[in-house]
């Protein structure tokens, strides 16, 4: 007696095993797991299909009880052959009619007992051709006489009958056990899921507004910050001071625009340094201005304006020169030359430390030495090094940084930091009349920590410049707020 097997196609080997239990018992052992394609609702499927091997025992009990023969059952192998017979459009018929696949014992031995008898029929067929053909000794013949071909057809009908049958229960069982153990399982998982999710939007949305509720500004603080955003401050400045007036103002300040208003004028005024104007002193040397910065920034039309604020003062004249170490830009001695030529001062052009070391000893009985120096990017760490080499060469030199207040935050920030490793002591804030938004300038300053010295806003010299103060950011940061501030007050 051959070794009977049957495949259960299920969504999960535990699932797979539950049918092949509630069938067997016990009774059972899984030769063979493999995974197969099944077309459900949503489309194709992966499921997994294992083939079992019932005990003898147990199995022949089972095909006792429902009457069939265990002589010519089929192995998984044979089974798959079936499906080149006459009948396999009733089998694709049964496969797509329910889900996952159920393959039967009885089935296979149906099919076994249908393909004999259609085996019969072709022969018994083949046999009367024979017979008309007068082809007496053929082996159709002989089948032919044995057994009468009503009788072989009506085994094929008996076959076909019990194929379908047994296709209709093994179907029925299989709905069976769907409806009962795995759609209810599925169901089961599935709420336990929609709980899940219920669970996690409810806490989600709990938190969110728990943290709205933590973040969220008051009016004042509102009104001040959109301000403050549309001159460009950067976001981590307006943090800082939102800060400290959280620190030192009540929740009710902070809730009148007003009133905020007020607080952020003064915390600004108060943060922000403004050094005093420089002074030329009589001294037994002179006084040395040096002017740094990047490329671009209007350095040497600021040495301009600085000279011709000195060099005109006809209640205290002076005496005088310009120093050039921008060796590098094109038409930079020209620019200069052109300026000394009109305050009437020596312009000496410097090529080494050794003729710097030169020059100043020739003018140290000048009252005044305004030195211009090559522009660097912050990025060119070498050229730095060497600006260094020689700005440390100058005695009783007050250092000035000069940017441009067009430039990025960023910008700004590594521009401060680069010069920073050369040393200056004020800041020069020049273009103001090419931006509207202030915002990045005044962060660079708070951040910086450095004082601010001179503002200029033009080509004209000597007219287009201003002695630092903090009128200036009234009109730049606060025109625009009190201007809010009057509108709502109005309202």
């Amino acid at each position: 007696m051959t070794d009977l097997y049957e495949t259960i196609v299920a969504e999960t080997p535990f699932e797979a095993n539950i049918i092949a239990e509630e069938r067997y018992g016990k009774n059972y052992e899984v030769v063979k797991t493999d995974t197969v394609k099944e077309k459900t609702f949503w489309g194709y499927k992966e499921m997994v299909r294992i083939t079992v091997r019932p005990f003898i025992n147990h199995f022949n009990s089972h095909m006792n009880q429902n009457n069939y023969s265990l002589q010519n059952h089929s192995t998984p192998n044979q089974l798959d052959s079936l499906s080149h017979y006459s009948d396999n459009n009733s089998l694709k018929e049964t496969q797509s009619s329910y889900e996952p696949r159920q393959v039967s014992v009885p089935i296979n031995v149906a099919k076994n007992n249908y393909r004999k008898a259609q085996s019969k029929l072709r022969m018994s067929i083949d046999g009367i051709h024979d017979i008309q053909e007068e082809n007496v000794e053929t082996k159709s013949e002989k089948i032919t006489n044995n057994k009468d071909y009503s009788e072989l057809r009506d085994d094929l009908l008996e076959s076909i009958n019990e194929l379908r049958n047994g296709r209709k229960k093994d179907r029925t069982i299989a709905g069976e056990i769907k409806n009962n153990s795995i759609t209810s399982r599925k169901l089961e998982e599935l709420q336990e899921k929609i709980e899940l999710l219920t669970a996690t939007v409810s806490k989600m949305a709990q938190n969110s507004n728990n943290f709205l509720k933590e973040n969220q500004l008051p009016q004042g603080l509102y009104d001040v910050e959109k301000e403050l955003q549309d001159i460009e401050t950067p976001q981590e400045i307006i943090k800082e001071l939102f800060r400290d007036l959280r620190l030192n103002c009540d929740k009710e300040t902070l809730c009148k625009s007003k009133d905020t208003y007020n607080a952020i004028h003064s915390l600004i005024k108060n943060k922000l340094s403004i050094s005093s104007e420089f002074e030329i002193k009589k001294s037994s040397a002179p006084q040395v201005i040096v002017l740094m910065g990047p490329t671009g920034v209007g350095k040497t039309t600021t040495i301009a304006k600085l000279a011709a604020k000195f060099c005109f003062n006809t209640e205290k004249p002076i005496k005088a020169c310009f120093l050039n170490i921008d060796f590098y830009k094109l038409g930079a001695k020209d620019q200069l030359q052109k300026y000394a030529d009109i305050f009437q001062i020596p312009l000496e052009d410097i090529s080494s430390i050794a003729s710097l070391d030169y020059f100043l000893n020739k003018h140290k009985d000048d009252d005044l030495i305004i030195v211009d120096t090559a522009g660097r990017s912050q990025y060119a760490h070498e050229d730095l090094e060497e600006l260094k080499a020689y700005v440390s060469r100058i005695p009783n030199a007050t250092k000035y940084l000069t940017v441009s207040s067009t430039s990025k935050y960023s910008d700004l920030k590594e521009i401060v930091a680069s010069f920073g490793r050369i040393g200056f002591d004020h800041i020069i804030l020049t273009k103001t009349d090419e931006t509207k938004t202030i915002g990045p300038a005044v962060g660079m300053l708070l951040k910086s920590n450095k004082s601010l010295a001179y503002i200029t806003h033009g080509q004209a010299v000597p007219e287009d410049y201003r002695i630092a103060d903090f009128d200036f950011f009234e009109e730049k940061i606060f025109h625009s707020l009190q201007n809010f501030n009057n509108h709502r007050q109005v309202l």
